[in-house]
C-alpha cells in the first residue's frame, strides 16, 4: 500500500503540498521496513535459509549506493539504508549480536541519528558548498566523513542530553502511576 502512494506521484499531479508529501520515495523506505520487520518476526522460520554471506553482500550493496549517489536520492537513500538494515538483521537473526562497544553506541544513538541526519548533513554540505569545498569527489567524501561524524556528535549529546534523563523520568512517573500500580499483580 505504501509502495502505491510513491507510484501514484509518478502519474498524477503533485501540487498541493499533502499530495507532494504522501508521493515521496520514503514511503517506499517505510515498506522496506515493514518488510524487514516482518523477516524479524518470523526469524525462526525464515533465517535458516539465508545464508550468512548474504550480509556482508546486502551490507556492501547499501554503502556502495551510497557512494555512488553521493546526492541525496531518497529512493537512492532508501534502498541502500533498507539493505544495511537488513544486513544487520541477518546477523541477528543468526545469533552473531551485535556486542561490540561500537555496535552498542550506534544501537545507543540509533534515534537521534534517524531524527537528525539530514539536518547534519545538509548544515555540513552548506558549508562545505559555501567554502568551495564540493569540487571534487575526494572533498565530496571528506564531506560525507565529516557529516558522518558531526551527526554521531550530535546524536551521542542528543541521547546523553535529551533520551536518557526524559526516558528516567518516563519510568519514574509509570512508577508513581496509579493506574499502573492498580494493573500491577499483587504480591500476595
Amino acid at each position: 500500500l505504501l509502495s502505491l502512494f510513491y507510484l501514484a506521484g509518478l502519474f498524477i499531479p503533485t501540487d498541493s503540498a499533502i499530495m507532494w508529501f504522501f508521493t515521496q520515495p520514503i514511503f517506499l523506505t517505510f515498506a522496506g521496513g515493514l518488510i524487514l520487520a516482518e523477516f524479524w518476526q518470523r526469524k525462526d522460520e525464515s533465517g535458516e535459509h539465508i545464508g550468512p554471506a548474504v550480509a556482508p553482500i546486502m551490507g556492501v550493496a547499501g554503502s556502495a549506493l551510497f557512494a555512488v549517489h553521493p546526492e541525496h536520492n531518497p529512493f537512492i537513500s532508501g534502498i541502500g539504508a533498507t539493505l544495511i538494515v537488513g544486513a544487520a538483521l541477518i546477523y541477528e537473526v543468526k545469533g552473531r549480536q551485535f556486542r561490540s562497544r561500537t555496535a552498542q553506541f550506534f544501537g545507543d544513538i540509533s534515534y537521534s541519528l534517524y531524527l537528525i541526519h539530514a539536518i547534519v548533513f545538509y548544515g555540513v554540505e552548506s558549508v562545505m558548498a559555501k567554502l568551495g569545498l564540493l569540487s571534487s569527489p575526494a572533498w565530496l567524501l571528506l564531506a560525507m566523513g565529516v557529516s558522518f561524524a558531526a551527526t554521531c556528535l550530535v546524536s551521542w549529546i542528543s541521547y546523553k542530553v535529551i533520551e536518557l534523563p526524559v526516558g528516567r523520568l518516563a519510568r519514574q512517573r509509570t512508577r508513581k502511576s496509579p493506574v499502573i500500580q492498580a494493573a500491577a499483580p499483587s504480591s500476595t
